[in-house]
């Protein structure tokens, strides 16, 4: 896969009950995305290893945003 990988931190409030009442505590979450631009299947029925797929098989995906093998 050849693509952009990013990482943003971001604080959310959440509610514990505690008893009778509710305490907010503020966490810290890490959202990680990934924006594919390549895709390619590995072959993994031959004996030789993992390889990629002929350049010549690629095809758009837009749903990905980019080239699948």
């Amino acid at each position: 896969m050849q693509g952009e990988l990013t990482t943003r931190e971001y604080d959310r409030t959440i509610q514990v009950p505690s008893g009778k009442k509710t305490i907010e505590h503020v966490i810290q979450l890490l959202a990680v995305e990934l924006k594919a631009d390549t895709i390619r299947l590995l072959d993994r029925t031959s004996n030789s290893g993992a390889s990629e797929a002929p350049a010549g098989r690629q095809r758009r995906c837009p749903s990905l945003g980019g080239l699948v093998s």
